[in-house]
């Protein structure tokens, strides 16, 4: 069980917590919207937890997450009160404007409505 960085404390403890602070949330939450933001790694455990895996610190290999993505899960009931989460969207970059490539090859940078 090792650290998940150098002076960190142990990946199996860093899970542990997370996996407990965010099923807190959800119960504290029941029903309404909640945002959360953290790192791959949380996002990670929260997806796994969200699925319902059994040990979401084993499960989160399956999801890669880039740097300021969007992740959004929907809690749905069906007619019988099924209660289950959906995955709406996972890594969505969509709302990040890259500049780079268009100002490589001479467009202008994309300009943001001010508003008057």
């Amino acid at each position: 069980d090792l650290p998940i960085a150098t002076g960190a404390e142990p990946w199996t403890a860093y899970a542990g917590r997370v996996v407990r602070s965010l099923s807190a949330l959800l119960t504290e939450h029941d029903g309404r919207r909640l945002l959360l933001v953290g790192h791959g790694k949380t996002i990670a455990l929260a997806c796994a937890l969200l699925r319902g895996s059994p040990r979401p610190a084993d499960d989160v290999v399956a999801f890669a997450s880039d740097h300021g993505c969007l992740t959004r899960w929907q809690l749905r009931v069906d007619r019988d009160g099924f209660r289950g989460w959906s995955l709406i969207a996972h890594n969505d970059l969509s709302h990040l404007v890259t500049t780079s490539l268009a100002q490589r090859q001479g467009a202008q940078s994309p300009r943001r409505w001010s508003g008057r």
